[in-house]
């Protein structure tokens, strides 16, 4: 399962995916204990069945520094902290 950060800082951006399930998963094992991820560029596809956007991956954009990771029933949501490359 997920941990939350206790870690604060200056953020202008959060990350919320709503339809995230909360199953454990050595993915987000790994940017809950990391604190960091990739962000990618994403092309939305059209609509899933749960009427969720279906999105095509696009090119990286960078590393970046993360927290406040939380992922509940609520979904998965975090913080971008800084850019690392």
């Amino acid at each position: 399962m997920c941990s939350k950060s206790t870690q604060t800082g200056p953020a202008s951006f959060e990350y919320n995916d709503p339809y995230f399930t909360t199953r454990p998963s050595r993915a987000i094992n790994a940017i809950a204990n990391g604190k960091r991820v990739l962000l990618t560029s994403n092309t939305r596809e059209g609509f899933r069945q749960d009427g969720g956007n279906k999105w095509k991956r696009g090119s990286y954009i960078g590393v970046f520094e993360i927290a406040n990771v939380v992922c509940d029933e609520n979904g998965l949501r975090f913080t971008f902290v800084s850019r690392v490359r």
